[in-house]
Formats: structure tokens, sequence, C-alpha cells
């Protein structure tokens, strides 16, 4: 609203109904992290898995999570399987925040303006960026928002009457 766009009384990305669409059980975790690459990342991904974890034992207990999988249930099991998410796609953030796992933004490449999008949505106007996984790593992620409201209004504003 500040730029001038008229934006909708309805905030929230549809990804944070998943929950409601696949909830998984007896997920044990297996990693302290979890990396998920921005999907024009992912194939510098191996090259740089094996750089950092050549760097030092720090990151031996860091789970790639490929975000480019059709497998949406993996993705969503391993994202369970680890308690913290560093993630340069925003719907890496968003997923782990939708399932209940703290995640650190790590800085894309691209614009953030879709990554303050999430937060201010979520009432968060200030939220730390790490520069590196390392930083990343000795960041506390910001409190997970109260995701119901926004869910609620997201189902409500479903045009039910077009799919009836």
């Amino acid at each position: 609203m500040d730029y001038g766009y008229n934006v909708p009384e309805i905030y929230g990305d549809p990804a944070i109904l998943m929950p409601d669409i696949y909830t998984p059980s007896n997920i044990k975790k297996t990693n302290r992290f979890g990396l998920v690459f921005h999907f024009a990342e992912v194939d510098e991904k191996d090259n740089y898995i094996t750089k950092i974890k050549s760097k030092s034992d720090a990151y031996a207990d860091i789970k790639h999570i490929d975000i480019s999988t059709s497998d949406y249930k993996s993705f969503v099991d391993s994202i369970l399987s680890v308690d913290v998410v560093i993630s340069q796609s925003l719907h890496g953030i968003i997923l782990a925040e939708a399932y209940g796992i703290p995640s650190v933004l790590l800085r894309p490449r691209n614009s953030h303006l879709k990554y303050s999008d999430w937060y201010f949505s979520t009432g968060r106007l200030e939220f730390p960026i790490a520069n590196s996984v390392r930083e990343a790593m000795n960041i506390t992620p910001p409190d997970i928002p109260d995701l119901s409201l926004l869910k609620k209004k997201l189902v409500a504003s479903f045009p039910y009457d077009i799919y009836s």
C-alpha cells in the first residue's frame, strides 16, 4: 500500500494450507539444520554442499532439502526432520513455518520484496537475513506466527461457486 498498490483484504500464501492436506506422523529428527536453495540455485547445490561440508564438522549436521521435487510428501517429511530450516526459497520458509519449524532466510540473489511480503503479512516487520550458511546457523529464527486466522480467511475467500 505504501507503494500505491491496491491490495486485497486477504493476505497469505496458499502453502500455509498444506498441513491440512498432508500431515505425516512419526517423522524423526535427523539433522539440526535443513538447507533449502531457491529453485534457480539448485544446479549449484551439489558443489556448494560439498564445499561447506568440507570446511568444518559444524556443517555435518546440515541436510539438503531439494525444493525442485514433484514429491511434496518427501519435501515436507524432510522439513519435519530438522530443527531449523535455512532457506533461500520463499516456499521453504513458508512451508517450514506452516509446519511449525523455525526458519532463517538465507539472502537470496533476487529481490527481497516477496520475502518482505510474507513476513509483513504475518505481522513481522523486522526479520533477520543471513548472508551465509554459517551466519544463518548462529541466528535465532524469528518466532513462528499464528497462521490460523490467515488460513481461515484464505479458505473463506475460495470461490467455491466456480468449482461446485
